[in-house]
């Protein structure tokens, strides 16, 4: 179940610099591209070219399904998910529902959570590493009927795991699922946000989210930005998606935290990290892209008339996906490239260059931990 990127590069030039009667001449590298479009398709992503694979994550360990989520101090956080002796997902395989960590080279399993049993499983939802703390969402439901969620953090170092908070709190009984981009869990400081379900009102159609916030340690939700549908962590702020529009949050003045500075409109999609920001937004039945870096400039994508998602990144790239086709953009390169034999791409919590490349394909191989190359082609 499954499951956020300074100036723009100098232009291209020949300068001469003259010191008395010595002069040097020096070339700058070429100025990134700005504007892409999915047609004419963009060129495909090359092993050797455009990336190298830093190692290959296990899909199948045991025989059971595993998810990844995460990655610290070099071993990979994933889920398991009951499987019965078929091969099919099973609710009443004792295994399935497990948070484990992995070594990536001798692929040796050391279980951290498990909260499911048989006939009464846990789905884990999804994952945040944050130092030496893993937070995780988990839900009993396994389908998208409903998410009775609940919030926990496993400290790595003492071994000890608390429940943060639970959707009991906020009062609704079998909450509905909130947006995609609500489902991931975000750690600023001392302190996780997640956006939740906080209304439901049936005969109008109208389901509510808001972000709230616990600190690590556990204690009372706090509603910190009302009818948010999105957030994601970028160093001590938040950026959060309300009413269509993608705004930077400072947490620390709590439910008025609204940053100054214009909000960039998102009506079909939003993502952020630490130094990225991405939206879509349509007109006149076409969607386009537009990509905000601190360190690398802005960027737009003419979607045509496809619909977004799996929207990940970092400081460095940003992936997307039409549906049945992935793409990743190479802040750096200034370069568009689809993503052969895949239809999405992996966590955004990976740092810099590197982000997983899922290949729809049942090898046992099918997930790569990859990092963009530094040459040009």
């Amino acid at each position: 179940m499954t499951s956020a990127r300074k100036t723009a590069a100098i232009a291209s030039a020949m300068v001469a610099v003259v010191l008395g009667t010595t002069s040097c001449t020096t070339t700058k590298e070429p100025e990134p591209q700005r504007q892409f479009a999915l047609s004419p398709a963009p060129p495909s992503f090359t092993e050797g070219d455009d990336y190298t694979v830093e190692s290959r994550i296990p899909t199948v360990l045991d025989g059971q399904q595993v998810v990844y989520f995460d990655r610290t101090d070099g071993r990979l956080i994933m889920s398991l998910s009951g499987t019965s002796k078929s091969g099919q997902p099973s609710e009443d395989d004792p295994r399935g529902g497990a948070l484990i960590s992995v070594d990536p080279k001798t692929n040796e399993v050391t279980e951290l959570a498990r909260h499911g049993k048989p006939g009464a499983p846990r789905y884990i939802v999804d994952v945040a590493v944050a130092g030496k703390t893993v937070v995780w969402v988990e839900t009993t439901q396994g389908n998208y009927d409903a998410m009775p969620w609940r919030l926990y953090a496993l400290n790595l170092e003492t071994g000890v795991e608390k429940e943060l908070a639970s959707y009991q709190q906020l009062g609704i009984k079998d909450p509905p699922w909130p947006s995609p981009d609500a489902i991931r869990p975000q750690v600023v400081g001392d302190d996780v946000y997640v956006v939740a379900v906080d209304r439901v009102d049936d005969q109008q159609n109208v389901v509510q989210t808001s972000a709230y916030r616990v600190p690590l340690t556990g204690g009372k939700l706090e509603k910190v930005v009302p009818k948010a549908t999105g957030a994601w962590a970028a160093g001590r702020e938040l950026d959060v998606l309300v009413d269509s529009t993608l705004t930077r949050w400072d947490p620390d003045r709590g439910s008025s935290g609204e940053a100054t500075g214009a909000g960039l409109p998102a009506d079909c999609g939003a993502f952020a990290a630490k130094g990225v920001r991405v939206a879509c937004t349509t007109a006149d039945g076409r969607r386009r892209l537009t990509v905000e870096s601190t360190e690398h400039g802005r960027f737009t994508v003419d979607l045509g008339r496809n619909t977004v998602g799996y929207l990940n990144g970092t400081s460095d790239w940003v992936s997307f996906s039409t549906g049945d086709r992935a793409f990743v953009l190479d802040l750096r390169r200034g370069k568009l490239f689809s993503l052969p034999g895949s239809n999405d791409t992996g966590t955004s919590r990976l740092s810099g260059r590197s982000f997983i490349y899922v290949k729809q394909t049942s090898s046992p191989d099918a997930m790569r931990l990859v990092t963009l190359a530094d040459k040009d082609r």
